[in-house]
């Protein structure tokens, strides 16, 4: 019953309104993925970041994933 963190991230290519709304596509699919899976929705919870991290390259094209406070990336 641990809550369920994902975060996506983006590289800095994009504008970054456009970036935001990707990364929250990306967390979209992942969280659907878990769903498909067994997990919750209602233990979800969802954070499009955008652009971020000292590392504007393609590195920071990623999705996050917290679970009960233990970090997968």
């Amino acid at each position: 019953a641990s809550p369920v963190e994902i975060r996506g991230y983006t590289d800095s290519f994009g504008s970054p309104q456009a970036d935001v709304l990707l990364s929250r596509e990306r967390v979209r699919s992942v969280a659907d993925a878990l769903v498909a899976d067994g997990v919750a929705a209602s233990r979800l919870v969802r954070t499009g970041h955008g652009q971020a991290g000292a590392n504007p390259g393609i590195a920071s094209r990623r999705v996050e994933i917290t679970v009960g406070g233990h970090s997968c990336a």
